[in-house]
């Protein structure tokens, strides 16, 4: 198992309310169909930030879906609405 930890904000030019349905959309039409993909769990934090943790069946498949990202038709969005602060990325040994 291969899991992300991903630390972000919204740019000032998104609200929650905006937000909240690209994310459904991503992970409806884009992140569910990816092989190897597990899950994807997004928790808001008391200064206002994001923490994803999305979890996939192994690294390589985790490098193929980022590498499929460029076929992601909410994209160019989905770029624009977060600033990413800091990234993790952690492989299971149990």
């Amino acid at each position: 198992m291969h899991t992300d930890i991903i630390y972000n904000t919204l740019t000032p030019d998104w609200s929650l309310s905006d937000f909240l349905p690209l994310c459904e959309k991503v992970r409806k039409e884009w992140m569910q169909e990816q092989k190897g993909f597990v899950s994807w769990t997004q928790y808001r934090n008391s200064k206002g930030g994001f923490t994803d943790i999305v979890e996939w069946e192994s690294k390589g498949m985790m490098k193929l879906a980022e590498a499929q990202m460029k076929y992601n038709r909410y994209k160019v969005e989905w770029e624009s609405c977060f600033q990413v602060e800091k990234s993790e990325s952690l492989e299971s040994i149990v």
